[in-house]
């Protein structure tokens, strides 16, 4: 009979290798399927990053953005690519609210390079889309104080489909007191809330605890007063009406009749005191935009007296009807603008470093009325709303809640 008992040994011999270089290669494959996945979560939080830096920048700016998370989150580019598209040039997502990173990168091998020397490439794609939000008919820059906003007393606020936005920490932020009642849109407060109960908010329940705001028009310059080396007369109405050209204005004004401003002009208060004067005082005007520079102010705009003007529809301050200069107006100085029921200003009212107390309505065709200021108190019955501010004015309302998602 023959021995065959020997005969193992070489089969074995070559077998064992075998088996231990398919277990390493499988070793390594789930090696390589957990290194995509680590590459996918680079390219997520890259679009990610670079959607939401939409919110404030323009595309290259954001694309930039995304590029620098991956490198942070490691994406190497000795070893492969990365493309990133605004908006994508694929999939269902193709708009400009989007942004979609393709990246590629070579793998490393270990004991798959007994099978070949080729370097295993990983390729990983993701879309993140941006969510805008709401529209913010009211902002409230103070990041610190209680009562950045308020709507106390009596005052019945109506925003329709437009929403409030509060930027202080403070515990309460918003204050919502008395027998007011406020209907909103939402409402998005980096602190907290105090009487939402006499608040109703369509988003449900308020946003807080939220990201802050920021303010879209900070980079709005006050006129250059060189361009305006003459100062019109005195203006003192009586009880007559008076018509006001465009200008620069140093010598303080009284109004006790109405004041008629000309269309398509911009009237910068230089310094001085615009004082209303009892309930038949009115200043009314179409494409006009009110300066208040050097410590101007507008006093006694309340009772009976009103202030009823329309913002420019294009020109350097396209959209905006009032504007206090951050640079020269007073901070932390109170303003009130409580007119009578006729008030109504369409358009942007900025004081972003002044406190504001306004009643006002958008009455006017344009259908568009923000208020941004350090703090608000909104008194009285006051209707806004931003419905009609991009189309007639191409003026952009702040946004709240926004925020972006993975999308692909």
């Amino acid at each position: 009979m023959l021995d065959e008992s020997g005969a193992t040994l070489p089969l074995f011999t070559i077998a064992v290798p075998m088996v231990i270089g398919a277990m390493a290669v499988s070793i390594e494959a789930g090696y390589w399927y957990k290194s995509k996945s680590d590459k996918q979560l680079i390219v997520d939080m890259a679009a990610y990053a670079g959607a939401m830096e939409l919110i404030d920048s323009d595309s290259d700016t954001a694309k930039i953005l995304a590029e620098l998370d991956a490198l942070h989150n490691g994406y190497d580019p000795d070893l492969g690519t990365i493309t990133i598209n605004n908006p994508p040039l694929s999939g269902s997502n193709t708009n400009d609210t989007a942004i979609e990173v393709i990246m590629t990168q070579k793998g490393d091998q270990y004991f798959s390079k007994i099978f070949g020397a080729n370097r295993i490439t990983y390729r990983n794609r993701a879309v993140a889309e941006l969510f805008r939000g709401s529209d913010a008919c009211v902002l409230a820059l103070n990041e610190t104080v209680s009562g950045a906003f308020t709507a106390t007393g009596s005052t019945n606020v109506s925003l329709d489909k437009c929403a409030i936005g509060v930027n202080s920490g403070h515990a309460e932020a918003a204050e919502f007191g008395g027998s007011s009642s406020t209907i909103a849109e939402c409402l998005s407060v980096v602190g907290g809330v105090y009487g939402a109960e006499n608040a109703n908010f369509a988003c449900g329940t308020p946003l807080t605890n939220a990201r802050e705001i920021e303010d879209p028009y900070e980079d709005i310059a006050a006129p250059n007063l060189d361009d305006y080396p003459t100062c019109t007369e005195e203006v003192d109405t009586g009880d007559d009406n008076v018509s006001m050209s465009g200008g620069r204005y140093c010598k303080n004004i009284n109004l006790k009749g109405t004041a008629l401003l000309d269309s398509d002009s911009t009237y910068i208060f230089d310094g001085i005191d615009v004082k209303f004067i009892g309930a038949a005082s009115n200043m009314v005007g179409t494409g006009v935009t009110l300066v208040l520079m050097n410590g101007a102010t507008l006093s006694n705009v309340n009772g009976g007296s009103n202030i009823t003007i329309s913002a420019p529809t294009a020109g350097t301050y396209q959209g905006i009807a009032i504007y206090s200069d951050p640079v020269t107006q007073t901070a932390d100085e109170d303003v009130k603008i409580n007119g009578g029921s006729s008030t109504s200003i369409e358009g942007l009212l900025y004081f972003p470093t002044q406190n504001l107390e306004f009643s006002g309505n958008t009455t006017g065709a344009n259908a568009c009325t923000v208020v941004v200021a350090n703090t608000i108190q909104l008194t009285g019955n006051s209707g806004l709303t931003t419905s009609g501010c991009e189309n007639s004015f191409a003026l952009k309302p702040p946004k709240i809640n926004q925020g972006a998602f993975l999308v692909q």
